[in-house]
Parts: C-alpha cells; sequence; structure tokens
C-alpha cells in the first residue's frame, strides 16, 4: 500500500492531487500504447505485398509497447511522488523513445509507398 507520509493525504495515496493527473498521463500512456498495436496490425497486412521488410516497423512498434507497458508503474510512482514533494521531473527518456520510433514508422511508410 502506499502512504504519503504527509498531513491530509489519505492512506493508500500518495499525493493529494484532485486532477489526478498522474493517472490522466498513465492513460494517456495506454492509448498510445493501443494505438501502436493497431498500426502494427495493419502494417502487417501488407506482408504480402512487401515481404519480410514489414516485420522490422512492426517489432520496433511492439517492442516499444511493450516498455511502456512495462514502466506504467515507475512513472506512476515518480509523478505521484513529484505531486507530493512539489518536484516534478520531465519523461525525458520515454518522449525521446516514442519520438524516435515514431519517426522511423513514418520513414518506414513513405518508404514502402514509394516502393509501389
Amino acid at each position: 500500500m502506499f502512504t504519503s507520509g504527509q498531513p491530509g493525504i489519505p492512506a493508500g495515496r500518495i499525493h493529494d492531487d484532485p486532477g489526478l493527473q498522474p493517472e490522466r498521463t498513465i492513460l494517456a500512456w495506454n492509448r498510445t500504447t493501443v494505438s501502436m498495436a493497431v498500426c502494427s496490425a495493419i502494417l502487417l497486412r501488407w506482408m504480402s505485398f512487401y515481404g519480410p521488410l514489414v516485420f522490422f516497423p512492426v517489432a520496433a512498434l511492439i517492442l516499444l509497447a511493450v516498455f511502456i507497458l512495462v514502466t506504467q508503474r515507475v512513472r506512476y510512482q515518480r509523478q505521484a511522488q513529484g505531486i507530493a514533494h512539489e518536484e516534478m521531473r520531465p519523461n525525458i527518456i520515454g518522449v525521446v523513445s516514442l519520438t524516435s520510433t515514431l519517426l522511423l514508422f513514418g520513414v518506414c511508410g513513405i518508404v514502402f509507398v514509394l516502393l509501389t
């Protein structure tokens, strides 16, 4: 069970944020993960046309989606502790990895379209 150690915050909660910012952030990351899984499934439909080259962007999207799911709890705890202690740090690794993977995905899409 989480405890905040701060007065006014009920036991079982780390922070006292009425807007539930960490929960909204986790939900946004979950939507991102689902979107990457859908894009991977759509890419698999292209396999009959492009062959095994499709597996590289599919693997990149699936690996990033799994990474996001595995690190959800750590991100939530970091955000909740940041709110409780009024000190937040940006999630640079998450943003950079997501941006680079989606950029790679976009470049692969462009290459696949130009190969036709």
